[in-house]
C-alpha cells in the first residue's frame, strides 16, 4: 500500500513540481499557450518583483511555505493532495479492486465486474489493477453499477484504455443500439431494459440481474461475431 501511494502522490503532486524546477518540458516543440496557474506559478508570483521596494524575502518565503505546506489544514496543496488520495482515490481503488476480485462471483467468465457503490471513478483503477494483477488473459469486459440517483443499473463497456469512452473492448450489441424500453427488452429478450446508448458504449436496466443478463447475452453476440 505505502509504494502504491508513494508512486501516486509522486506523479499527481511532486513530480510537474520537480519537472519544473530542474527545466524538464513537458513536452517538445513550441507550446500553443502557457499555464500560469499551477504550483509552480503561483509560488513563482510571491517572489518579489523588480520593481517592488524594500521587499522582505522571509516574509514571501514564509507565505509560499503556508500555500504548499498549509497553515491551517486543509488548505495547503500539499496536505490536501495527500488528503484526496488517502480519503477519495485509495477507497476508490479498493472498491475497483474487490470488483474484479469478485468477478467471477458475478459470472463465472469473470469478465462482467460489479461495483456496489454508484459514481466510484473506476477507469484509471480498473487499467491499472489489471496489469498489476496479470488478468489480460481474462478479457474483462463490462462493468455494472448503480445509478444513485434512480436506483436502476448500468453496464458500461470497458474502454481500450483509460483516456477513451467510445473505443471499447466490446460495445454492446449493435442490434441494441439506440433503442429504449420495451422495444429494446423485446429484441433483447430481456426484461427491465431501459436504454442503450447509440455507439454501444453503456446501457441501462431498472435491475442488478437483467443488467448481469444484458453483460452476458452482450459477451455471447460480441465472441460469436469475433469467430465470424
Amino acid at each position: 500500500m505505502v509504494g502504491i501511494f508513494y508512486r501516486k502522490l509522486y506523479e499527481t503532486f511532486v513530480e510537474a513540481i520537480d519537472a519544473v524546477d530542474n527545466g524538464i518540458p513537458q513536452y517538445d516543440g513550441i507550446p500553443r499557450y502557457q499555464m500560469c496557474g499551477g504550483l509552480s506559478g503561483r509560488v513563482g508570483h510571491l517572489n518579489p518583483h523588480w520593481n517592488e521596494v524594500d521587499p522582505n524575502p522571509d516574509e514571501r518565503f514564509q507565505q509560499a511555505m503556508e500555500l504548499v505546506g498549509g497553515k491551517y489544514l486543509p488548505y495547503g496543496e500539499f496536505e490536501s493532495s495527500v488528503s484526496y488520495l488517502a480519503n477519495v482515490w485509495w477507497p476508490a481503488r479498493e472498491i475497483v479492486e474487490k470488483a474484479i476480485d469478485e468477478a467471477p462471483q458475478v459470472d463465472k467468465s469473470g469478465r462482467i465486474l460489479y461495483i456496489s457503490a454508484g459514481g466510484v471513478p473506476w477507469k484509471e483503477h480498473f487499467f491499472e489493477l489489471e496489469e498489476e494483477k496479470g488478468l489480460a488473459s481474462r478479457r474483462m469486459t463490462y462493468i455494472i453499477y448503480e445509478d444513485s440517483s434512480s436506483g436502476t443499473y448500468r453496464i458500461q463497456a470497458i474502454p481500450n484504455n483509460r483516456l477513451s469512452t467510445f473505443d471499447n473492448r466490446m460495445p454492446l450489441p449493435r442490434a441494441w443500439r439506440g433503442l429504449r424500453d420495451d422495444e429494446l427488452s423485446g429484441v433483447s429478450g430481456i426484461d427491465g431494459c431501459i436504454f442503450t446508448h447509440m455507439t454501444g458504449f453503456i446501457g441501462g436496466n431498472k435491475t442488478l440481474e437483467g443488467a448481469v443478463e444484458m453483460a452476458r447475452k452482450a459477451i455471447e453476440i460480441g465472441d460469436a461475431e469475433v469467430c465470424l
